[in-house]
Formats: C-alpha cells, sequence, structure tokens
C-alpha cells in the first residue's frame, strides 16, 4: 500500500508518519512538504492513501483529492488540519475522513484499518 502525507508544517508531518510506522504493517510512505511536488507525485504513480493538510500554498488538499480521485476513484483521503471549517466541503469532495491536528496514533491507525480491509 503506498501512503502519501503532504502537509507543509514539518512537525505535524513528522507526526502523522510516526503515527503510520507505528502501525506496524508494511507500507510506501511518501512525505511531501511542498504540495506541488505531491500533486506530481500523484501523477504518475499508484496511491493507495492520502493524509493530507487541507490549506497549502502551492496546491490546495482539495486540488490533490481531485486529482487522486480522478485518478484512483477508491483511494482513501484523509484531511488534516487545525481547523473544523472545511468539514463540510471536505464532504462534498469526496474525503473520507477528518482528523484535527495534533492527531493521535489510535485516529491514524483507526484510518488505516479502513484501507487495509
Amino acid at each position: 500500500m503506498v501512503i502519501l502525507v503532504v502537509d507543509s508544517d514539518s512537525d505535524s508531518a513528522a507526526n502523522l508518519k510516526r503515527c503510520i510506522k507505528s502501525w506496524g504493517k508494511d507500507v510506501e510512505l511518501k512525505v511531501f512538504s511542498d504540495s506541488s511536488l505531491a500533486l506530481e507525485y500523484i501523477k504518475k504513480h499508484e496511491v493507495n492513501m492520502l493524509f493530507t493538510e487541507v490549506n497549502m500554498h502551492a496546491v490546495s488538499g482539495f486540488a490533490l483529492t481531485k486529482c487522486l480521485k480522478e485518478k484512483t476513484p477508491n483511494a482513501y483521503v484523509v484531511f488534516v488540519t487545525q481547523s473544523e471549517e472545511y468539514a463540510m466541503h471536505a464532504w462534498e469532495a469526496h474525503v473520507n475522513g477528518y482528523l484535527l491536528k495534533p492527531v493521535d496514533s489510535k485516529r491514524v491507525q483507526a484510518k488505516l484499518d479502513c484501507v487495509s480491509k
């Protein structure tokens, strides 16, 4: 399973990476702080799951989700953000989950378990 983490906040990305690694399953994990590089990766590679911040400088989490869902409709997307303000729009964008920062391992792993079934 290929999992992407996209977050311009390095502390948040590191925390999310740690939560995913502690899940204990074999995954290919790619972490991007630059959302435009993440978009290029999505266009060229298979991605099963995306954890993304919503509001980023170059490319928003909504744009990453749209690109991924057009290419891989069954991909699982989780928004990870500091605000609840995007929650309603997230469901309209077919996002599968919404986590508020700082995330904890149990909540991240619950999202991972949804994909691994």
